[in-house]
């Protein structure tokens, strides 16, 4: 494994996210089933973005990926809150949850640009 990566993976220096917790059962608990709801959540609303979207007209399609990065990204951050609770690999964290606020940035510039361009609904007032 080349050095940088091992650094990145590395916990020499940290300590596990629980240790904040005092190793609390019902704490610790808490925080990792509450994380791991939210990232299937995440998770699956990706996916079905993602077979959803094949039918979506094409301005709407440009807007897919970065609405599947986001909830994919989102989903993954979540998890590895998981796992810091007992591993520190804070990097890793830190550079998941960096790709999560490109994706929600570039979501967030697409999405106004989108409904500019849709018709408004019957309902729409």
């Amino acid at each position: 494994m080349p050095e940088w990566m091992r650094q990145i993976f590395s916990t020499e220096y940290f300590i596990p996210q629980g240790h904040s917790y005092l190793w609390k059962p019902g704490m610790l608990t808490l925080h990792a089933l509450a994380n791991v709801v939210i990232a299937l959540a995440c998770l699956a609303i990706g996916v079905m973005l993602l077979r959803a979207s094949r039918r979506w007209p094409a301005p709407a399609r440009s807007l897919r990926l970065a609405a599947v990065a986001l909830f994919l990204t989102l989903g993954l951050t979540h998890l590895l809150a998981v796992v810091v609770l007992w591993n520190p690999i804070y990097w890793v964290e830190g550079g998941l949850r960096a790709l999560a606020a490109v994706a929600a940035v570039v979501t967030a510039v697409r999405l106004p640009r989108l409904l500019k361009t849709q018709p408004n609904s019957a309902g729409d007032a």
